[in-house]
């Protein structure tokens, strides 16, 4: 029985396309950069944002830090809301933290955006970490991300833990920290995707997630 479990937010947990779409848009606009394709935002979320921007615009490493503070400014204000959790989230959530299991959020979200969006759907209570990202403590990919989520949950038996996300990051994260990985690709990354990044499991729904987690490794 996989324990802990460390869920991915965006594309995870929560539908939050809309607000980083449109938190995205607004800040090249205010930039007088050019838009992104909406469906070409949707396959990088998940993705360092810095990365993404950098090559598409070629921007120099000044010009992509004012893109970012616009989005993230329009992102607390306004997209943090523009969210929903995916059908079934919660339930399982609650039922996990009910058998005594322990979850965690690693997120390439910073930390106290990700806390706001668990206090927002009510969930918060459910997690013993959130860890997010967090540059000046070194926490700027998802491998250090999930690696300060474990190091806080203080797992002694690494084989049970697993990381449950829908990007290849999340994937490549699990390898890197030596642990198993659930590829769902009920968000923003594909069966495929999830198959070639080597994701112990590949599943594209929350009940077959929920039988899973039942069953354990």
């Amino acid at each position: 029985m996989y324990d802990p479990i460390v869920f991915d937010l965006d594309g995870t947990l929560t539908d939050s396309k809309q607000g980083i779409i449109a938190g995205i848009q607004y800040a090249l606009k205010k930039e007088g950069l050019p838009p992104f394709d909406a469906e070409q935002i949707t396959t990088h979320i998940g993705g360092p944002l810095r990365e993404v921007i950098c090559k598409h615009h070629g921007l120099e490493d000044l010009a992509a830090t004012r893109l970012i503070t616009r989005f993230r400014d329009y992102y607390r204000r306004i997209g943090i809301y523009e969210n929903r959790l995916f059908p079934g989230v919660k339930e399982l959530l609650e039922t996990l933290h009910q058998q005594g299991r322990q979850l965690a959020i690693a997120t390439a979200k910073p930390t106290q955006s990700a806390q706001i969006v668990l206090e927002l759907f009510r969930i918060a209570n459910l997690f013993e970490v959130v860890s997010g990202s967090d540059t000046s403590s070194g926490r700027d990919t998802k491998t250090a991300i999930l690696r300060h989520a474990l190091q806080e949950l203080a797992t002694s038996d690494s084989a049970k833990a697993v990381m449950i996300g829908d990007r290849c990051y999340d994937i490549k994260a699990a390898h890197d920290n030596g642990i198993e990985s659930i590829g769902l690709a009920h968000g923003y990354g594909t069966m495929k995707e999830l198959r070639e990044a080597g994701a112990t499991h590949t599943i594209d729904n929350t009940e077959v997630l929920r039988r899973l987690l039942w069953a354990g490794s």
